[in-house]
């Protein structure tokens, strides 16, 4: 939460600590997901993502390169932005959505969605 109130002071923002939620999101196989939203001085509600590293995973991850291919797609529109970075994780945009399924690639509506946002 410190990590947070620092960051959002440096965005220029104000978060209310007092009324952050934080919601734990399963499905990750080495990381942890939280989300953590609330009111912000700039927004009614503010969402982030964020992500806890696994431990011990660092020897097959390089978390430099990681990170800069993380930024560079951000930087491209083609994912959350990444708003902080601390030693065993960092903090992104929280983005509401879901994993696509076999089902949902193989749709020619959602397939045809795909491709427009990779123009």
């Amino acid at each position: 939460m410190k990590l947070l109130l620092s960051l959002a002071t440096k965005w220029g923002d104000v978060l209310d600590i007092k009324n952050l939620k934080v919601h734990h999101l399963s499905g990750a196989m080495t990381n942890e997901f939280y989300r953590i939203s609330g009111p912000t001085k700039k927004e009614n509600v503010s969402r982030v993502l964020v992500r806890l590293y696994g431990e011990g995973l660092d020897c097959f991850f390089n978390r430099d390169e990681e990170i800069r291919t993380f930024e560079c797609l951000s930087n491209k529109g083609q994912g959350p932005k990444l708003l902080g970075q601390f030693a065993n994780g960092r903090i992104e945009e929280f983005i509401h959505a879901r994993t696509l399924s076999t089902e949902d690639v193989c749709d020619s509506e959602m397939s045809s969605l795909i491709a427009e946002k990779q123009n």
